[in-house]
């Protein structure tokens, strides 16, 4: 059994529900801090291309999720 099981096996209820919340902030904070924004790969893009390459983008990590 691994180190990490054997810590997540002996936390209680209230210890397990603080290290979901921890997880969950922190993948978030990640998530925001190294998020793709459109706006830096073509500064130069008009509203309907971005809008477009927007869908593209979200249509692709859709897919990539299934």
């Amino acid at each position: 059994m691994s180190k990490f099981k054997e810590l997540v096996e002996n936390l209680d209820r209230d210890a397990l529900d603080e290290l979901r919340r921890s997880v969950v902030e922190e993948v978030n904070e990640r998530r925001a801090r190294y998020a793709i924004k459109i706006e830096h790969i073509q500064p130069g893009m008009t509203e309907e291309k971005r809008l477009e390459a927007m869908a593209e983008i979200a249509r692709v990590l859709r897919e990539e999720t299934e």
